[in-house]
């Protein structure tokens, strides 16, 4: 492939990129490592550090020196909903700090590593007393971090195969407001309570890659992520959110609402990722990556509690590909930059989206830097930037009533959510044994 032909080919992608649906689930961190956050994800076809323990396991056999990286992701993200009154209530801020280390080795044609990284992140509170949605969720958290353990082989000069260990720690909180009658007459007086469901809980499974990497001026790699299955439990526990001054409301409350043991599961997706990467300068490379991730695993998820009640929080996620593309320029020997970029398309079907997880099409913008200093120490940043596309909902805004049996009535009215998300990541590796020049 000459040069005019690769810089039209990598054109074609980035155009195909900026129009097709692109999608991903809404709560997955695919961007581990700093060189990974600067490129937006892309990074499935190349070898360039020990992230590749989570990426691709293949290419850990490319590195050539011993390699301890850590690094610490600050985020910041927000959301709001405005309903047909045009009222908007705000969430409660977030701000996280995600932190990983990896350590790769190379022991003749094999690579081995460690490591522990967040995979999945998503945190969000509703802290308006009078937002509309609190009956269907006050708001959810849920964390996984992975502990992995890879092998990658070098086959040939050119090929590589690798498989990582992956035990993932779960956890998931989930938060939702009861409304309940003081008194059983034709228009009574109404408290709110306040459930807060928390559970945690494990799981395993595998990745597994291949990587064909001559060198720098063409590669290509394609990995498989098994599906984790986690069952999660834990406790729930009620509190009194309303100071009705009135008797009845404490010995409703007391009668009816007593904590214990909950239940539940969920599934982490299976995942199939192919990327190509061309060098089209002799300073500019360019990677285009495409995925297909199966959340249709979560269809109805259903939580226990020792009440005997049975919560079900209707998901009917789906299956999803989606397209990521990044350039990086090297300006000289020790500085190299990178963009990236990824338009993400929901998880969720928009008659499912709620408080808890309000997960829309989002936009990604990426930038990167890395600073190589006596060729063993580099000190890398970057910054990605998400937007998320207005996500319109029915039926989320509710009202009392005695007509249910939980109290409450959606009014009919439309509704929009909108998130914004800043994350950084700020690292170092260390490369051990590389000799001086």
């Amino acid at each position: 492939m000459n040069l005019r032909s690769r810089i039209l080919f990598l054109i074609v992608l980035m155009l195909f990129s900026l129009t097709a649906p692109l999608t991903a689930s809404g709560f997955g961190v695919y961007e581990q490592g700093v060189q990974s956050t600067g490129a937006a994800g892309a990074v499935v076809a190349r070898a360039e550090d020990n992230s590749a323990l989570f990426h691709n396991p293949a290419g850990l056999a490319k590195l050539p020196f011993q390699e301890l990286s850590f690094s610490i992701r600050p985020s910041f993200s927000k959301s709001f909903y405005s309903n047909a009154g045009q009222s908007t209530f705000d969430s409660k801020g977030t701000i996280d700090a995600l932190p990983s280390i990896f350590w790769s080795k190379p022991v003749g044609r094999f690579g081995i590593g460690v490591g522990t990284t967040t995979t999945n992140h998503y945190r969000l509170e509703w802290d308006e007393g009078d937002f509309p949605g609190r009956f269907r969720s006050r708001g959810s958290e849920f964390l996984t971090q992975d502990i992995l353990a890879g092998v990658g082989f070098r086959l040939t000069d050119a090929w590589s195969i690798g498989l990582s260990y992956r035990y993932t720690m779960a956890q998931y909180d989930y938060d939702r407001v009861l409304n309940r009658p003081i008194d059983g007459g034709a228009d009574p007086l109404f408290f709110e309570t306040h459930e807060q469901i928390q559970t945690d809980g494990n799981g395993t499974g595998f990745i597994f890659g291949i990587q064909y990497y001559p060198g720098r001026k063409f590669s290509i790699g394609a990995s498989y992520q098994s599906a984790v299955d986690l069952d999660l439990d834990g406790n729930s526990r009620f509190n009194q959110l309303t100071r009705l001054n009135d008797q009845r409301a404490v010995d409703v409350f007391n009668n009816s609402f007593n904590g214990g043991t909950a239940l539940t599961s969920l599934e982490l997706p299976e995942r199939i990722q192919v990327g190509i990467a061309t060098k089209v300068t002799v300073r500019t490379r360019l990677e285009f990556d495409i995925s297909r991730e199966d959340w249709s695993g979560n269809q109805n998820q259903v939580i226990q509690l020792a009440s005997g009640e049975t919560v079900v929080i209707p998901r009917q996620w789906e299956e999803v590909f989606s397209y990521r593309v990044n350039g990086d320029f090297q300006q000289r020997k020790a500085l190299l930059w990178r963009i990236g970029m990824a338009s993400v398309r929901r998880v969720m079907p928009a008659d499912t989206v709620g408080p808890d997880f309000p997960d829309g099409d989002r936009f990604s913008y990426s930038f990167g830097v890395s600073y190589t200093y006596l060729r063993r120490y580099i000190l890398e940043a970057a910054l990605l930037y998400t937007q998320n596309r207005d996500r319109q909902v029915t039926n989320l805004d509710f009202v009392p009533s005695t007509e249910t049996d939980d109290f409450v009535v959606p009014t009919g009215e439309n509704g929009t959510f909108e998130t914004q998300r800043w994350q950084f990541n700020l690292g170092a590796r260390i490369r051990f044994g590389v000799p001086k020049e």
